[in-house]
């Protein structure tokens, strides 16, 4: 009787952690969602106080986790508990770096937007961004390890579509004189494909929760 009030304790703090987690990654879907209706919808405006509002936001509940996780380790968890907890705090600074990327880009869009060509391009690495956060997400609650492994396993195709797509926008410079635009560009190029990295991360994070393994032992 005692293991199972212990197991329920620490498997609500554990989930309000969680809840957390998805909390950042939904604002960060949200704030990409928003990128992606500025370049679909030209009467569109990205306002650069809400992206900065909501930066500020998902460092402040990655404090918050810390503090959260710290305390329930003063608590003495054991087995999937701690492996949970020491791997919300990766995953949470994981979110709060792409995060951090999204002053970068709307600052390039909105500098810039007369610049671009053909906007497509960028459509699709941001709804690619969109996408595999999403699932993320899908994947924090479920912690099913034969997902993990499977979306893991699909980390080379999000890698194909970036360099596909990395190729097709530098094509866009071809002509422009801009220097600033240019070295801007590769600079958000390099930013959005350490998102990709970031999820991976993630990933194998959450394996480790679900089997105490990690990914490719």
């Amino acid at each position: 009787m005692l293991e199972v009030k212990v197991a329920s304790k620490f498997k609500k703090s554990t989930n309000s952690i969680r809840d957390l987690i998805i909390k950042e990654i939904d604002i960060v879907i949200k704030t990409y969602k928003m990128f992606i209706t500025f370049l679909e919808k030209s009467e569109t405006e990205i306002d650069l106080h809400v992206v900065r509002e909501n930066e500020n936001e998902i460092n402040y509940i990655d404090k918050k986790i810390v503090e959260d996780v710290y305390f329930e380790l003063t608590k003495g968890p054991v087995a999937k508990d701690l492996r949970r907890l020491l791997s919300y705090l990766f995953i949470s600074k994981d979110v709060e770096r792409v995060a951090d990327s999204t002053p970068k880009v709307s600052k390039f869009l909105v500098d810039f937007s007369g610049d671009i060509k053909d906007k497509k391009y960028f459509i699709k690495i941001f709804k690619e961004i969109v996408k595999i956060y999403e699932k993320s997400i899908e994947l924090i609650k479920s912690e099913d390890s034969s997902l993990i492994t499977a979306e893991h396993e699909k980390d080379l195709v999000v890698y194909e579509i970036y360099s596909n797509t990395f190729k097709n926008i530098l094509e866009l410079t071809k002509g422009n004189q801009k220097s600033e635009f240019i070295s801007s560009l590769l600079v958000i190029l390099k930013t959005t494909e350490r998102l990709g990295d970031y999820y991976k991360n993630i990933l194998e994070q959450l394996f480790y929760i679900s089997t105490g393994n990690y990914l490719g032992d």
